[in-house]
């Protein structure tokens, strides 16, 4: 075969292979190459590298494929973490928010907003004036008239008096003390902060008062406790004082 003839078959060898060239070219080819050993080889190397060619970018696809599939599992992962730190950070924000702090004495001024007061019927009030109206629960506590007894935090909350809790010995005592304080939940105690220094500044809105029935001492509840009411003392757990609201004449 001469030069020439296998240099044009060389040229039209990858038509050949990619089944592209005319019917002519097609037939010319083929009878080249059934007497040229050389183009037969150059035949053979081109489908040879066509075929790694074609391998590679089927692997070049199923990677491309896993890679797609670990990004979807990323993604998902990444989601399903962040849907999990937010439950849980909304937990943990609920029961912060929730959490009942005590009203600090002192530093809200409640000797000028919180003061009992008893009428001629012997039924004895809690008055809150002020911001102090505004602020969360009163909660309470009945002990020996003359005790040192303290409860650390908070008392628990009651919505009637004659459930609140007593010390050892309040059923047998001939005059009790009660012993109360004000708590509220966080979220409520920061506004509250804010709001007090608003109250103290305007005369009129210091106006606003909240009364509420502690005590009949003519109508002893259940358990006897009130009948015997001798004094009405707020505990300022932060400071562990109390100050004395009331005393029975």
């Amino acid at each position: 075969m001469s030069k020439k003839s296998c240099e044009l078959i060389k040229d039209l060898l990858p038509l050949y292979v990619d089944d592209v060239c005319s019917e002519e070219s097609r037939k010319m080819v083929t009878e080249h190459l059934a007497s040229c050993g050389n183009c037969r080889d150059e035949l053979n190397k081109m489908k040879t590298e066509l075929n790694i060619t074609e391998k590679a970018d089927k692997d070049i696809k199923a990677f491309r494929k896993i890679k797609r599939r670990l990004l979807v599992g990323k993604i998902i992962a990444a989601l399903v973490g962040a849907f999990l730190i937010f439950q849980v950070c909304g937990a943990l924000m609920i029961n912060w928010v929730n959490t009942f702090v005590p009203v600090n004495y002192v530093k809200y001024d409640l000797g000028n907003h919180v003061t009992v007061e008893e009428d001629e019927d012997g039924k004895v009030w809690l008055v809150k004036t002020g911001a102090a109206s505004a602020e969360g629960t009163v909660n309470y506590f009945v002990r020996p008239s003359g005790s040192d007894i303290r409860v650390k935090g908070p008392y628990l909350s009651k919505s009637d008096e004659s459930m609140s809790p007593l010390a050892e010995g309040v059923k047998d005592a001939d005059k009790v003390d009660l012993v109360m304080n004000i708590v509220e939940p966080k979220y409520q105690h920061f506004f509250d902060r804010y709001n007090m220094l608003i109250y103290r500044s305007n005369s009129v809105l210091t106006m606003q008062t909240e009364r509420t029935l502690i005590a009949d001492l003519n109508t002893p509840n259940e358990k006897g406790a009130y009948s015997k009411l001798n004094a009405v003392y707020y505990y300022d757990i932060d400071n562990d004082e109390e100050h004395l609201l009331w005393e029975k004449k």
